[in-house]
């Protein structure tokens, strides 16, 4: 018993429900999950996220007396739907209502931003962030910023970045320094999505999210 009880106090630390759990949720993000996980296991992913670190905190130290810059920064984003069946394979209308929703939360223009806990109203923000579908892809080729991938793969689950890769029946990332890889991908366990921490590598850098989570038309989860 004693030892039973040892293996779920340890999946609870992990992040994780134990695999008995009768009520056990989907994980709706598993990002700092996979960046703990790589914490343990990758010694140069370690070094580098100290070394942003320290960027970062060199960067407030600097420039934080100048007060909050003008302007807008445009992240171009380039979305791939990699499905196996046709209820994976969503919509261009809701791949946009999801660049509405993420541009709505980074800019502070959501419908409900006056309802902000207090707890968080003093340092809620506008972050001057703005997402918008490439037009143009790599090569400088027009683009439409989402590309579709059939796949023989029927789905992923977390702390697999198969889908990032063509040779493992997904997708391969555009240049993560130019542009957002989000990829559409459905994923077989509990996982609803998960994003990279920066420091991570290049090939893997971006978003996975269940085509059911997207935007604002959502259905049911498709299999």
């Amino acid at each position: 018993m004693a030892t039973r009880s040892r293996a779920k106090s340890r999946a609870t630390r992990d992040g994780r429900p134990p695999s008995d759990n009768p009520k056990r949720q989907p994980i709706r993000c598993c990002a700092v999950e996979e960046h703990l996980r790589l914490l343990r296991k990758d010694p140069q992913y370690r070094w580098r996220r100290r070394e942003i670190e320290r960027e970062i905190g060199a960067w407030i130290d600097a420039y934080a007396a100048d007060g909050v810059r003008s302007g807008l920064v445009r992240i171009p984003v380039v979305v791939h739907v990699v499905w196996n069946t046709a209820a994976q394979n969503i919509s261009d209308a809701q791949i946009n209502s999801q660049i509405a929703v993420l541009n709505e939360d980074f800019r502070r223009l959501n419908a409900d931003a006056a309802s902000t806990p207090a707890a968080f109203a003093a340092v809620a923000a506008d972050a001057r962030l703005e997402f918008a579908l490439a037009v143009r892809g790599p090569g400088c080729t027009t683009t439409t910023g989402i590309n579709r991938h059939p796949t023989s793969v029927t789905g992923w689950t977390r702390h697999d970045n198969g889908m990032k890769s063509v040779a493992t029946g997904g997708a391969d990332p555009w240049d993560s320094s130019q542009y957002l890889n989000i990829w559409i991908v459905n994923f077989t366990d509990d996982t609803l999505g998960f994003a990279t921490f920066p420091g991570g590598a290049a090939a893997l850098d971006g978003a996975g999210v269940h085509p059911a989570l997207r935007g604002r038309c959502l259905g049911g989860r498709p299999g």
